[in-house]
């Protein structure tokens, strides 16, 4: 705890609770910090229990891009919050459409927002990058994308911006 209005984590896979199927029983990104629920929960707990406010976990490594807020289980609702998350697009390295098609890539990225109602934003296709800026007040997430990441100055354009108040880990545009 200090004077700094935010807290920031870097992080190399999804610390938020990444359900990629459905139903009664959803399947958990076991990669990510899913895997480690137990290890997971303290670290909430802890984040609770010492009251470290203002959050914001930028994580990469995953080839697409998630915004998404943060309690112990996933849930729609924002009351248990205790950070946002912005994973990161890759800048290059393969995302979901170079291993399926296009459609296919799509589809996922609405099954991912179905299935994780705490998620506020999934691209499975599209290169770039995060641009994060903070004021006193505010933090702002920009997703970048590039047209191609193979072109040697490739247009870009920001898709999507997420906000998020001091004092509330909540998202919003």
């Amino acid at each position: 705890t200090s004077d700094n209005a935010w807290n920031i984590i870097g992080n190399q896979v999804p610390f938020g609770t990444l359900n990629t199927e459905g139903g009664d029983s959803p399947d958990k990104y076991m990669d990510g910090w899913d895997g480690y629920p137990a290890e997971r929960e303290r670290l909430l707990n802890d984040i609770r229990d010492l009251g470290i406010g203002n959050l914001v976990i930028m994580t990469g490594d995953y080839h697409s891009s998630f915004a998404m807020e943060n309690d112990l289980n996933g849930t729609r609702s924002a009351d248990d919050n205790l950070a946002v998350e912005f994973v990161v697009p890759s800048i290059n390295s393969a995302n979901y459409d170079e291993y399926m098609s296009v459609d296919s890539a799509k589809a996922a990225g609405r099954e991912y927002l179905r299935n994780n109602p705490h998620m506020k934003h999934a691209d499975m296709i599209r290169h770039g990058y995060v641009r994060l800026s903070l004021s006193s007040d505010e933090a702002k997430a920009a997703f970048v994308y590039c047209a191609s990441p193979k072109a040697s100055n490739p247009s870009v354009d920001t898709v999507v911006t997420y906000r998020v108040k001091q004092g509330s880990p909540v998202l919003f545009q």
